[in-house]
């Protein structure tokens, strides 16, 4: 991928370089976490005799507490996003941390492009993350994210890009897809025939409060298939919607589905400005005698450009015939915006 490498540091030098090259840079992020403290007791159903065990730790669901989607804000991470947006190429570039602060794995992306032909056209280069043409729900499929590659983008009218994409080396990345979008609605599809994958989404916000994601991931030679669906509905102080998923692993494998609806109420004007409650369930099915339900009331207080989130999540968590876990966690979750 030397041609990549070349397109790369090129787009830089031609940012460093540039007049305005110091009034186009942003920095923003974020740094979130949890501590959590639970009781767990494991019950063996056919004797109902039963094992417990009492700790308290300072993770942030790292140990698999996270069994759904929306307590907390989610694991420890710090997130970097330096980005710089010219007229004439541009450079974004994210850091993440995860367990480690610095290994392979921290640099999600780090792109530099090329506006050529009055913008009509894009050429992209470097460690790849889709702007473009990606699915805009809880899958967020799209092609080569996070590999060091090129894409080239054409956009021949508003709204609407077309690109390709080839990244990786030896057996190398490759696909295109096309995807429009206005203020009503969205569509996007793609094929990548080194994965042997087509995907496809689209979304509904036309018609308030509600709004709708769906999507579906197909690979024709497995059989493998997953479907994505999001709706979200906002009335007044009052949200509600659902994120659920449907998979199966190749052609002969049964379908494993989840289920996160959720509910939330502004109390901004009820007690003080930028608290909220909520509650959150999510339900994970792998097969018979394998299953998670966690149900989980939050308080989220907002301020400033942070927030801290005090929670309780009751979870039952099965994996075999014998035995099932039931698990009490209460969480404080912080998050800070710069």
């Amino acid at each position: 991928m030397k041609a990549v490498k070349f397109i790369f540091a090129a787009t830089v030098a031609a940012l460093v370089s540039s007049a305005a090259f110091a009034e186009g840079w942003s920095v923003s992020g974020n740094y979130r976490g949890t501590a959590e403290g639970f009781f767990r007791k494991t019950i063996i159903d056919s004797t109902n005799d039963s094992s417990e065990t009492n700790q308290f730790q300072t993770f942030a669901f790292n140990g698999g507490y996270n069994l759904g989607t929306y307590a907390g804000f989610g694991p420890n991470r710090l997130r970097l996003n330096l980005n710089y947006d010219g007229e004439l190429a541009g450079f974004t570039f994210r850091y993440q941390s995860g367990t480690a602060w610095i290994s392979d794995s921290n640099i999600k992306f780090a792109q530099a492009y090329i506006n050529l032909v009055d913008g009509l056209v894009t050429l992209e280069g470097g460690l790849l993350v889709d702007n473009h043409t990606g699915t805009d729900g809880d899958i967020g499929y799209a092609i080569a994210d996070g590999e060091f590659g090129v894409r080239l983008n054409v956009s021949p009218v508003e709204g609407l890009d077309i690109n390709a994409v080839i990244a990786g080396s030896g057996d190398p990345t490759y696909g295109f897809a096309a995807k429009y979008t206005n203020d009503a609605f969205s569509v996007v599809a793609g094929y990548t025939p080194s994965e042997k994958e087509l995907y496809a989404g689209a979304s509904l916000t036309a018609f308030e409060p509600v709004s709708a994601i769906g999507e579906v991931v197909i690979n024709h030679d497995t059989g493998a298939l997953t479907f994505g669906e999001t709706v979200n509905v906002t009335l007044g102080s009052l949200g509600f919607g659902f994120i659920a998923t449907e998979a199966k692993e190749n052609s002969d494998a049964d379908f494993t589905f989840a289920l996160s609806p959720y509910v939330s109420y502004d109390l901004s004007g009820v007690i003080t400005e930028g608290l909220s409650t909520g509650l959150d369930v999510a339900y994970k099915y792998n097969g018979e005698n394998n299953y998670s339900v966690k149900v989980t009331p939050e308080v989220t207080y907002k301020v400033g450009a942070g927030a801290v989130q005090l929670y309780y999540s009751f979870i039952i968590l099965r994996t075999n015939t014998t035995a099932h876990n039931e698990t009490n966690v209460i969480g404080l979750a912080y998050k800070v915006n710069f």
